[in-house]
């Protein structure tokens, strides 16, 4: 895991700079595949980002070691992610 990942999952990270008024903060989700960044979303919590991003590496047929929930496997819900505002 990255030093600059502040949320404690890989893939996710904390966008302090998309806080709503109300101070709620949204996680981003994303990974890498074949050298290419793969934007998966906003998500209201590190959990939902972090499933959207196991989701994604499952797709890719990844190795239960390189996702967060690895013994999860068959279990996995993802949220939709959320809209942010447009100012």
């Amino acid at each position: 895991m990255k030093k600059t990942n502040n949320s404690g999952f890989k893939g996710v990270y904390c966008r302090t700079h998309s806080k709503r008024k109300d101070g709620t903060l949204f996680f981003k989700a994303t990974l890498i595949s074949e050298g290419k960044q793969l934007y998966l979303g906003d998500y209201r919590t590190a959990e939902e980002a972090a499933l959207a991003y196991d989701a994604k590496g499952r797709e890719l047929n990844w190795p239960e070691s390189k996702l967060n929930f690895p013994k999860d496997s068959n279990k996995v819900t993802v949220s939709t992610p959320v809209v942010l505002e447009v100012k």
